[in-house]
């Protein structure tokens, strides 16, 4: 979603290295603060969906810095509004009523800062999810900023077939789920009577 407002653009890019790691520490002063960051992931599920507005802060121990007090909004093609209320600070709820996002639709945000800046983004288009071809993980050994010291851990990997349409992202989300089985111990049961004076008995 690209937000049309006057100023300037930054681009970064980013240079792999294969092969080295070595620890970037960022200057006191280095890093543009200040700028207006949203953080917004919204579905065509009903219910509350939360869009979140923050301050970038510096790149040397950085906080979040909330950005509270703007009037929020999603705004679909037909023109209708759905507002969005500061229910934590800097954390924007609503609860999505059925039929408000539908896939094929597109829909702009529309925001207006404490200080009366206005922002207003182009429209996007809510896209169905992609089918998921398979799933799989393996394991990998990874370089850390130490002379001969790996970081051991499994890498998954997610096969898919992107949609024609170019220049669009997709967001996959995911969630960790653990099972824990208990070792065979049944050559070690630790069985004693504790019967005695005051027990309740057995029936």
């Amino acid at each position: 979603m690209r937000v049309s407002r006057g100023g300037s653009a930054v681009v970064l890019a980013g240079i792999l290295c294969v092969g080295c790691v070595e620890t970037y520490s960022p200057s006191e002063g280095e890093g543009l603060a200040g700028s207006l960051v949203v953080s917004a992931h919204l579905t065509d599920r009903p219910g509350v969906q939360t869009i979140t507005l923050s301050r970038s802060d510096r790149l040397l121990y950085p906080t979040f810095l909330a950005e509270e007090g703007a009037l929020v909004s999603v705004e679909d093609e037909e023109g209708h509004l759905l507002s969005f209320d500061e229910e934590d600070p800097g954390a924007y709820e609503a609860d999505i009523p059925e039929g408000f996002m539908r896939t094929g639709s597109s829909y702009r945000l529309r925001l207006v800062t404490r200080d009366g800046e206005s922002y207003l983004s182009d429209y996007s288009t809510l896209y169905p999810a992609v089918p998921i071809d398979s799933l799989y993980w393996e394991l990998e050994s990874m370089a850390t900023g130490e002379p001969d010291v790996y970081l051991e851990g499994i890498r998954f990997f997610m096969d898919f077939t992107p949609r024609p349409d170019p220049g669009r992202a997709h967001a996959v989300k995911s969630q960790e789920t653990y099972e824990y089985h208990n070792p065979n111990y049944t050559g070690y049961i630790y069985d004693i009577d504790r019967g005695g004076p005051g027990s309740c008995p057995t029936a």
